[in-house]
């Protein structure tokens, strides 16, 4: 009865909580976005040098979700989970700078891109999306005022101990005006906090230096050392330099559906003309005052800075490696959306005010309306593009259909199948297992019948080799497994060994000794 006497107590919880959750619609949205682009991962098994991980439980990371054994939809669920928030979190500082239709488009740029596949999908290269996810904690915690803002100091080391890719993030926090840095009132009301800001970033700087000379000390990369060029982390300086950064560019702005027929982790001219397209845009854009203002030298020094680390591996040209400098790009393309999107006001600058703080005049309702709907075209578009090539990355079919061309599914779906095989034959304990393939080699007669399919190892048998990590994959599912071994030729073993024959695809079949032999002669009468 008291409730409807007091209409002050009973009408405005239901509209306040209706336009919270509206404000919050497009962070829901860029998270939603980039989980829905990359869910195909989950129903993937664990691939190559995940079982290395899994086996050595190195890191907190492994150490924590070691309980959870083989279920890799869990770890596959973290990662995916894990993206979304980065992607949420890049929208969430990107709309400290620009306005919210720009921020959405910019953070979903980040969240649906397709040159993230590998990192989404692949357990092992979690530590690129832990990184970059405490990258951005430090990032925000590094704008707030008073003490708080000193935590971004521990969470700076947190994402350099997850991966270094963000060892020169703190430089790019110098420039002015970029990611520490709102507009309008906000900026304002900022100005008092220069100095305190300046000794986080010094804070933040040594501890980059400090973490460097670490990994100088410890050879990281053969830096001291210097690797021979054939080495698998040779690092050092030449034209492959130039070659990484004009394909890294290349992927950023020419990875499209239509454009794009190939997903290998190599150098590709073709992309160069991409990346000559975009240097030469952002370059240009140092001509509009606007986007000088908006921070346009601060997204571009973020993705390059980011990208430095990798830029010298000679031999190591991953798409994944454009997870943490993505975010620049991001930037940039949020500074172009919110020119395109929010009209410059027309008033003289205040006293005392710079003519370069890029003051916008407040949109009209129509103007918004305008803005959120390219917004809601060009995202849609965005996550169109990510889903449709994700999927076709993903599905790929390799010279044998029951294959796939990308490797980190290929191999997921191999030791699946081995998993499979293995669980439904009840291993003896301490067993020997034989792997040996002779459909392989029949099938790459048929495929080559030049080959010398007894001499030489083929491919096939060699796929399902690296899948399974030269047998250690197979030690880790099944810890009562004594010693893996592969034969490529037949040789005879012990009566209480167990032949594991596989095909191409990974799909085994116990025999004891004594069986195999059988077939053998079997075979040999026919």
């Amino acid at each position: 009865m008291l409730r409807g006497t007091m209409p002050d107590t009973g009408t405005r919880s239901r509209p306040f909580q209706v336009s919270r959750l509206v404000s919050h619609a497009p962070l829901l949205a860029v998270m939603a976005c980039a989980a829905f682009v990359f869910r195909g991962s989950l129903p993937y098994f664990f691939s190559s040098d995940d079982f290395v991980a899994l086996a050595r439980a190195r890191g907190f990371y492994y150490t924590l979700m070691r309980p959870i054994g083989l279920n890799a939809v869990a770890y596959h669920l973290v990662s995916l989970l894990a993206h979304a928030s980065c992607a949420g979190l890049l929208f969430v500082l990107l709309s400290r700078r620009f306005s919210a239709p720009a921020s959405t488009l910019g953070a979903l740029f980040f969240g649906t891109h397709p040159a993230l596949y590998t990192a989404v999908y692949w357990v092992t290269s979690f530590g690129e999306i832990l990184s970059l996810l405490f990258a951005l904690l430090c990032i925000a915690w590094a704008a707030r005022p008073g003490v708080l803002a000193w935590t971004s100091v521990p969470l700076f080391t947190l994402s350099l101990l997850s991966k270094e890719v963000t060892l020169f993030l703190p430089a790019a926090l110098w420039i002015s005006p970029g990611w520490l840095d709102g507009r309008g009132p906000f900026a304002a009301a900022e100005a008092g906090a220069r100095g305190r800001r300046m000794r986080v970033c010094i804070a933040l700087s040594v501890a980059a230096l400090a973490y460097l000379a670490l990994w100088i000390w410890s050879d990281a990369f053969g830096i001291r050392t210097q690797l021979g060029p054939s080495a698998a982390y040779a690092t050092g300086t030449g034209r492959h330099v130039l070659d990484n950064a004009a394909t890294y560019i290349g992927w950023t702005t020419g990875m499209l559906l239509p454009t794009t027929r190939r997903f290998e982790d190599v150098a590709e001219p073709d992309q160069w003309p991409w990346a000559a397209a975009v240097f030469a845009l952002w370059l240009a854009g140092f001509l509009s005052a606007r986007l000088r203002a908006s921070g346009w030298l601060a997204g571009g020094a973020t993705f390059a800075l980011l990208l430095a680390p990798v830029l010298g591996l000679r031999n190591h040209t991953y798409h994944y490696y454009l997870y943490a400098p993505l975010i620049g790009a991001a930037w940039c393309l949020a500074a172009l959306a919110d020119a395109a999107f929010q009209p410059r006001a027309a008033a003289q600058p205040r006293a005392g005010e710079k003519r370069s703080t890029g003051r916008l005049a407040p949109a009209s309702g129509a103007r918004q309306a305008m803005a959120w709907g390219l917004t809601l075209c060009a995202g849609t578009l965005l996550v169109s593009n990510g889903a449709l090539l994700v999927r076709k990355i993903e599905n790929m079919p390799f010279v044998d259909e029951r294959l796939r061309a990308d490797p980190i599914v290929d191999r997921a779906r191999i030791a699946r199948r081995v998993y499979d095989g293995l669980s439904a034959a009840s291993l003896p304990a301490r067993a020997h297992i034989v792997f040996w393939s002779p459909s392989s080699m029949r099938y790459e007669r048929r495929l080559h019948p030049e080959a010398d399919v007894i001499g030489k190892e083929t491919y096939w048998e060699r796929n399902v080799r690296a899948a399974l990590q030269d047998g250690l994959a197979v030690r880790v599912m099944f810890p009562h497994v004594d010693t893996v071994e592969f034969q490529h030729a037949y040789r005879p073993v012990e009566a209480g060994a167990r032949f594991a024959l596989y095909d191409p695809d990974g799909t085994v079949s116990v025999e004891t000794p004594a069986r195999v032999d059988s077939m053998l002669r079997a075979a040999a009468a026919r």
